[in-house]
């Protein structure tokens, strides 16, 4: 390698860190704690980085269910905003994110934010059965949630799958009763498409009066609203509050009737 080519490449190296110093992080839009998030794309700096204002809703719903010994099960985690607002609200929290660029950003969210005792990061799915699955990306940078299961329908996405990767996929039943994990008191789930079958998988759980509150991003489609509402409507829950999140889904929150 010759003496210019070394000097090239170390000033490349030398401004890729200035620009990670100067846009590296920022902080979360949280204000009641000091939380910063990396970013490293520009759907992390703009907008998970302004995920409570994105979803005030879901903010104000963790911070007013808070109680002692409080299990938050973050479902589509993406990079962690919503785990780490649980987590300094004093919850104990398990972050599932199938994605492996999220899951690689939420884990130095968590690091970053010195939150590895509180917040557990899991790399897989939930659906209605354990399987090994592949997941179709439309997107593959940090902080998107263009994903989706590869055997379920597109959602209401458009464009081409880029990449696809495989997957460990369980029922949330299954997973429970093989891991014995802290049994949530909160659960939040936003796996953009594929809840129906998540909730179908969790009959055994959700049944159990532990589990005090649900929230759930659906879509208006087909009937899933409806079919979401029965579901957990069977297990003893009722419907606490709806709020619109874009033209096709609402945040849906549940309590224990």
């Amino acid at each position: 390698m010759n003496q210019v080519y070394w000097k090239w490449l170390l000033g490349v190296f030398k401004l890729k860190r200035l620009v990670k110093r100067w846009y590296g992080t920022r902080k979360l839009d949280y204000m009641k704690d000091e939380l910063h998030i990396v970013t490293s794309t520009v759907r992390e700096y703009v907008t998970r980085a302004n995920s409570c204002s994105k979803e005030p809703e879901t903010v104000a719903w963790i911070e007013s269910t808070a109680a002692d010994g409080a299990v938050f099960y973050d479902i589509g985690a993406n990079v962690g905003a919503y785990s780490l607002v649980a987590a300094v609200n004093g919850y104990t929290v398990l972050a599932f994110e199938p994605a492996y660029m999220n899951m690689s950003s939420l884990e130095d969210n968590v690091t970053l934010n010195d939150l590895n005792k509180s917040i557990a990061c899991y790399q897989l799915g939930f659906s209605d059965r354990t399987h090994l699955e592949t997941f179709s990306f439309l997107d593959s940078t940090p902080g998107t949630s263009q994903i989706f299961q590869s055997s379920m329908t597109d959602y209401h996405r458009s464009g081409d799958v880029e990449v696809k990767k495989a997957a460990l996929i369980f029922s949330l039943d299954d997973f429970m009763a093989l891991f014995k994990p802290a049994f949530p008191t909160h659960i939040k789930i936003d796996i953009d498409g594929g809840e129906l079958a998540l909730l179908a998988g969790a009959v055994k759980t959700l049944a159990v009066s532990r589990v005090q509150h649900v929230l759930l991003e659906v879509e208006e489609k087909d009937g899933a609203v409806e079919t979401a509402d029965a579901a957990l409507t069977k297990a003893g829950f009722s419907l606490s509050a709806s709020h619109r999140r874009d033209k096709h889904t609402v945040n849906r929150i549940y309590t224990r009737a």
